[in-house]
């Protein structure tokens, strides 16, 4: 192939590939207010979430720490 068979078949999938995405990101891009508001407010609760989970596994680990340090015949020194 010549260097213009190559410049002319660059040039027509670059504009079958442009026309694609023309075609399928509109869809994907532009969202309604109310499809922000809904993302948002489900990836508040998955935070909800997440920061929950870390305050219980917090108080689960402090709670084991204070059961044994207390109990009779265990000795644990924390300077």
């Amino acid at each position: 192939m010549t260097k213009q068979h190559v410049k002319i078949r660059f040039a027509f999938s670059t504009a079958l590939a442009l026309l694609f995405c023309l075609a399928v990101i509109p869809e994907i891009v532009f969202a309604s207010a109310g499809q922000v508001q809904a993302k948002l407010t489900n990836a508040a609760n998955v935070v909800k979430g997440i920061l929950t989970a870390l305050v219980v596994l917090v108080g689960v680990c402090v709670a084991l720490f204070i059961i044994i340090k207390r109990m009779p015949g265990k000795e644990i020194h924390v300077s």
